[in-house]
């Protein structure tokens, strides 16, 4: 695929198929800027685009991370972070915020609160409250140091977790 912006790139196979199913170069993702290449581990493969990336692993098949999630995975250090590959593509909550597991946690997006990442016994806890649907709604942190531990904001309170008790507190704010 060629444009006088991103020149000259190779997209095929899955990738290129999960390119299509989202549109092409119309899709959220845009124009391919690089061609496709091998992952740090040597066996998955992924393809840059203007708006994210379309990555195959193995372990995973083929998932798209786009936009401020993309963005987010990137500063969290992309596959090579806590996070990890990415275990689904881009879904949207009931409420129309966007989400992408990973292998280490989530990344959670909304126009209000941005993108935050929830990892480990947090994200337990808060996935067994129901994830945005419940009290706390969004994430408007990514987890953070504490005395004792470590936590993460929400909209409407936080979730705790305290290294002498192994257990996760949740206060509403």
């Amino acid at each position: 695929y060629w444009t006088a912006t991103t020149g000259s790139q190779l997209v095929n196979g899955q990738v290129r198929d999960t390119w299509a199913n989202t549109g092409w170069e119309r899709g959220p993702l845009g124009y391919p800027v690089t061609s496709q290449k091998k992952a740090p581990d040597g066996v998955s493969q992924y393809v840059n685009f203007q708006n994210g990336t379309i990555y195959q692993s193995p372990q995973y098949g083929t998932q798209f991370v786009i936009g401020e999630i993309y963005k987010k995975w990137g500063t969290q250090g992309y596959d090579g972070g806590f996070l990890g590959k990415p275990v689904t593509s881009e879904g949207t909550t009931p409420s129309g915020g966007k989400f992408n597991r990973f292998e280490g946690g989530m990344i959670y997006w909304s126009p209000a609160t941005g993108a935050h990442s929830i990892q480990g016994i947090i994200l337990e806890h808060y996935q067994s409250m129901g994830f945005e649907q419940s009290f706390l709604g969004y994430p408007t942190s990514d987890e953070y140091d504490t005395a004792g531990g470590k936590a993460s904001n929400f909209e409407h309170g936080y979730i705790r977790y305290s290294y002498a008790t192994g257990a996760t507190t949740v206060h509403r704010f």
